[in-house]
């Protein structure tokens, strides 16, 4: 085999190990049950997975995330060992004030840089949303036929969905380091 062939091989499989490798015994969930604050709860969901190196960071964007609230999560990291390998954190948690359920993934690297990405559903039209709510995204654009994107920054970019009679869905992503 030419070593182009092998390395294209070894691409491959080492894309394709992560969804083969991991399996439920890494993944963290938590549903609340366990005593202590939610952010508490997260930094020993991700010890348990075996990231130490960047449990700072993501409990950090965590916290940002809730807001104040409380939260059910998972964390799973896309190999067998956090350190080593991306993690995503699947989060749900409810706005303190208006209670509005926001469903948020991070997805943190090893290097500790990563994503998030928060959906909201409102249950005021998305023009209200644009000029109140978010009104410091500019650019606004039409990206399909019904969603719109604007954005704050180079790393921040909102999308907004109508949902519903009078409704919007809002899906928020930021870069983080």
């Amino acid at each position: 085999m030419s070593r182009s062939v092998v390395a294209r091989l070894m691409l491959v499989s080492a894309l394709l190990l992560p969804a083969q490798s991991v399996s439920a015994q890494y993944v963290a969930g938590n549903i609340g049950s366990m005593p202590g604050s939610t952010e508490q709860r997260l930094a020993d969901a991700l010890s348990s997975i075996g990231m130490t190196r960047c449990t700072t960071r993501a409990v950090q964007v965590g916290r940002f995330l809730m807001e104040g609230s409380d939260a059910n999560f998972t964390v799973q990291p896309l190999g067998p060992n956090g350190d080593m390998w991306p993690t995503v954190i699947t989060m749900e948690s409810s706005h303190a004030t208006n209670g509005t359920t926001r469903l948020s993934t991070i997805s943190i690297s090893p290097n500790c840089a990563g994503f998030y990405q928060q959906t909201i559903y409102w249950s005021q039209p998305c023009a209200a949303l644009r000029s109140g709510t978010f009104a410091a995204f500019t650019g606004t654009r039409r990206l399909l036929a019904n969603v719109t994107v604007g954005e704050l920054d180079v790393a921040t970019q909102l999308y907004l969905m109508p949902a519903g009679a009078q409704g919007c869905v809002s899906v928020k992503k930021e870069l983080f380091r």
